[in-house]
C-alpha cells in the first residue's frame, strides 16, 4: 500500500499544482455592459445602447445616454463591475456629464449621474435593464 501511495504523489502533485491563474485573461470585462438597454429615468423611459470603443479597451461608448439623442454619445470607462463616466463635455459641448452605475446583475446597471446645461446641473438615478 505504501509503495502505491509513493507512486501516486508525484501525480497528485502535479495535477493539484497546475497553474490556473491565467483563466479568466481572455474575459474583456466591457462584455457585460455592451448592449441595447432599456433606461427608465422616473418617469421616462427610453432607449440606450452601449457599444465598445475601439481606440480603447477599457472604454465604452453610450449613444442617448440621458436621453440626450440617439447621435449623441458619452464614453465610460470599465472596471470589473462599475462603469463610470468621467466628467465629459457632450453634444457640441451644450451639456457636461459625469456619473457612475453599477452592474447589478447579469441584466441590470443601477445609475447615478448628472448634466449640467451651463444653467443648472441635474442629478438623475437611472436602472438600465439589457433587451
Amino acid at each position: 500500500m505504501k509503495k502505491l501511495i509513493f507512486l501516486l504523489l508525484p501525480f497528485l502533485l502535479l495535477t493539484a499544482c497546475e497553474d490556473d491563474s491565467d483563466i479568466f485573461n481572455d474575459i474583456d470585462a466591457r462584455d457585460s455592459f455592451i448592449g441595447s438597454w432599456n433606461c427608465t429615468e422616473t418617469p421616462t423611459k427610453y432607449l440606450v445602447t452601449i457599444d465598445y470603443d475601439a481606440t480603447n479597451s477599457s472604454q465604452v461608448i453610450i449613444k442617448n445616454f440621458g436621453l440626450l439623442g440617439s447621435s449623441n454619445y458619452v464614453y465610460a470607462i470599465i472596471t470589473g463591475t462599475t462603469i463610470t463616466i468621467p466628467s465629459q463635455n457632450c453634444c457640441n459641448n451644450k451639456w457636461t456629464v459625469s456619473g457612475n452605475g453599477s452592474l447589478t446583475d447579469s441584466k441590470r446597471i443601477a445609475w447615478t449621474y448628472q448634466i449640467d446645461d451651463g444653467a443648472d446641473v441635474t442629478k438623475y438615478t437611472a436602472i438600465y435593464k439589457k433587451q
